[in-house]
């Protein structure tokens, strides 16, 4: 799924991270683009199989590749990974999922943020249910 001109493209683009360059070469981010949305819809399918998760398709889960330089330093313009993220279905599965795929600096993560007692007890629910 995920392929070595994937990580190519990346490298490129951090090497030449400007409007002119992303421009000409809009053809294969776009082809490479579609290759992570195939890449997310597959993951969204297994994740479907152990989880309850919101995002309808892998293309909703990705994030954009241009960068919100307003209050940055940088102000180089294209993020230079691909990265994406999936919600738990319902308030009684909040939380979610996150991958980051990057020359060197590849992971997934998950959880939620500031969890109560409530969450942790449905947390331990869960994984005594799976095991």
């Amino acid at each position: 799924m995920i392929t070595s001109s994937n990580f190519e493209f990346l490298s490129e683009l951090s090497k030449n991270n400007t409007k002119d360059w992303f421009t000409t070469h809009k053809e294969l981010y776009l082809e490479h683009h579609q290759n992570i949305i195939e890449f997310a819809d597959e993951v969204l399918k297994h994740m479907n199989q152990h989880d309850v998760i919101e995002t309808n398709s892998g293309k909703q889960s990705l994030h954009r590749i241009y960068k919100d330089t307003r209050f940055s330093k940088d102000k180089t313009p294209y993020k230079t990974k691909w990265s994406g993220s999936f919600s738990r279905a319902s308030k009684a599965r909040r939380g979610g999922y996150y991958f980051n795929i990057q020359p060197g600096n590849s992971f997934v993560a998950g959880g939620f943020f500031s969890p109560n007692s409530e969450d942790l007890k449905r947390i331990r629910e869960d994984i005594s249910m799976n095991t």
